[in-house]
């Protein structure tokens, strides 16, 4: 009898796990597949900084920007040929 009922209860608890994940929730899709239409998304732009002497990008809190630091996109930085900081290692 005992075993009649563990095997039910592993059966239910199954049933339930199995059940509670196969639920089509919202929620859980990416916004740009909601309301049937795909949307695409604007990439955030990455903020680093340059000094105005140096030829490196960095990270806000890298040692080198104690004299100056001048606010500029990645992609900015990029064009205008400066290279990633060896110290901070900001995104390249």
């Amino acid at each position: 009898m005992k075993k009649v009922i563990v095997v039910i209860l592993i059966l239910a608890l199954g049933v339930c796990f199995v059940g509670c994940g196969a639920q089509n929730n919202k929620s859980d899709r990416h916004p740009a597949q909601l309301g049937g239409e795909v949307r695409e998304v604007e990439p955030v732009e990455t903020t680093v900084y340059i000094t105005r002497a140096g030829e490196k990008y960095h990270l806000s809190d890298c040692k080198h920007l104690r004299r100056s630091k001048i606010k500029v996109s990645l992609k900015e930085a990029k064009i205008k040929d400066y290279e990633a900081c060896k110290d901070c290692k900001p995104y390249k």
